[in-house]
């Protein structure tokens, strides 16, 4: 019994530790505000964008997209139904009960998109960061 919820507990904790958030995205980001840009160069590499602002700062921004396929498989569909019967003695009866159906997922594709943007002081130091997309994410337990 204590091995089966030793089990139990590290498939809760480790299924835990994989997922992915954006709020994890976002504090994988914060450990690059105040750094050198070199920094941000040598872990993601050449900008997709580079623009200037007038105060001399500059918009760094990284674009990342990628196709997900889903579906292509059975899924079960639940659905609450009911029955009435007429009992031995006369009377109506209803009786409730769930219905289990196979229902088939169709194939498509998910498109993942993140677009990140750092604002860059002219002393090439990250001052701050903004995001956007359903693909920016990343793991918020840092595993």
């Amino acid at each position: 019994m204590k091995l089966k919820l030793m089990c139990l507990s590290f498939l809760a904790i480790t299924s835990l530790a994989a997922c992915e958030t954006a709020e994890g995205y976002r504090k994988q980001l914060t450990q690059y505000q105040g750094q050198s840009t070199q920094q941000l160069l040598n872990e993601w590499g050449k900008p997709s964008t580079v623009n200037k602002l007038e105060d001399g700062r500059e918009i760094w921004i990284y674009k990342a997209s990628k196709d997900l396929p889903r579906g292509g498989y059975f899924d079960h569909r639940y659905y609450r139904t009911s029955a009435k019967f007429e009992t031995d003695n006369g009377k109506t009866q209803t009786r409730r009960f769930v219905e289990a159906r196979k229902v088939w997922v169709p194939r498509y594709i998910l498109k993942s998109v993140c677009s990140t943007q750092f604002i860059v002081e002219d002393s090439n130091v990250i001052e701050e960061f903004s995001f956007r997309g359903n693909g920016c994410l990343a793991n918020e337990w840092g595993v």
